[in-house]
């Protein structure tokens, strides 16, 4: 067997297959701190694709200012099986800060 067959069949398992994004939106998630009665903002990316192991997910940006005494991720991207589980890691997401999810 010659090593020149042997690594032709493993460019096979090099290639990814590629997903169409077959649903975007743009998504507004804001949230309280509540000590402080401070809101927080992200303006958010909703891509859904036609195929994965995780074809849902969000793309977060925080809009400043940060709430008092919590420095939030300026950026957060959050995948998951569907947007019931999605958002349920943006709950955890924002709780994990100490902020109130509030839609």
């Amino acid at each position: 067997m010659s090593s020149h067959n042997f690594s032709a069949n493993l460019d096979v398992y090099k290639t990814i297959p590629k997903y169409n994004v077959i649903f975007e939106s743009k998504e507004r998630i804001h949230g309280l701190e509540p000590m402080a009665v401070d809101w927080v903002l992200y303006e958010c990316i909703l891509k859904i694709k036609d195929g994965g192991k995780t074809p849902v997910s969000l793309a977060m940006k925080f809009i400043p200012p940060h709430p008092y005494a919590i420095n939030m991720p300026m950026e957060k991207t959050l995948k998951a099986e569907s947007i019931s589980a999605l958002y349920g890691k943006v709950f955890n997401f924002l709780s994990n800060h100490g902020i109130l999810f509030k839609g």
